[in-house]
């Protein structure tokens, strides 16, 4: 005889609970807009022109002061005439005598025929390299044709990459003579892509 709203006499009631599945986790996997987008974060921190890159803007063009009181040592005495030297052609000329021997990172004339990159790429080949990208530049910015000929020489300093003074000979229109031009242009060791800085005919008081 059962109870009323109750259970069966010697029956005990057992509850049953389902064990949970352990969650799968699902590896989201990154759509192809959003790799685009992480290419294009990437791209822009390598190739975006950093606040000493700007265009048309160089410091060689202040002038150099150099210090009120006479050098105490010969090694900043030829610092403050290297200085001095290299301020007043704006970074274009440097004599290699005029490069102290202590010098440890710094302004140095450009061997142009010495292999400077491999495999094989001379320092002319990569300063037409270099200098190109600065006329195209200035071609785009003056709407100007002009072409490179040929380089005459470079200083260069490698720190945190290559920073070049390109002194070159080019053609403003397919017939017409050589003119001397200089360019400066840039790339950082974080960089992939060059970065031109300054293109312009040399003035006459620097020929």
């Amino acid at each position: 005889m059962e109870r009323r709203g109750g259970r069966p006499p010697g029956r005990i009631a057992l509850s049953f609970r389902a064990k949970a599945r352990p969650r799968r986790l699902r590896r989201r996997i990154p759509s192809t807009r959003t790799k685009a987008k992480e290419a294009e974060k990437r791209s822009t921190k390598t190739n975006s022109v950093e606040s000493d890159q700007v265009w048309d803007v160089d410091s060689f063009d202040l002038d150099y002061e150099s210090p009120d009181e006479s050098p105490s040592e010969t090694d900043e005495e030829e610092l403050r005439r290297y200085l001095r030297h290299i301020y007043k052609s704006r970074g274009f000329l440097l004599d290699k005598e005029m490069v102290p021997k202590n010098l440890f990172q710094g302004w140095r004339p450009l061997n142009l025929d010495a292999v400077f990159k491999d495999p094989n790429l001379t320092g002319r080949d990569y300063m037409e390299i270099m200098a190109r990208v600065a006329i195209d530049k200035y071609n785009q910015t003056k709407n100007k044709i002009v072409t490179l000929d040929h380089i005459v020489r470079a200083v260069i300093r490698m720190s945190i990459g290559v920073t070049a003074y390109i002194t070159f000979m080019a053609k403003e229109s397919p017939e017409g003579e050589l003119v001397e031009y200089q360019a400066k242009t840039e790339i950082k060791v974080w960089q992939t892509k060059i970065h031109p800085i300054l293109c312009r005919p040399t003035s006459s008081s620097e020929r």
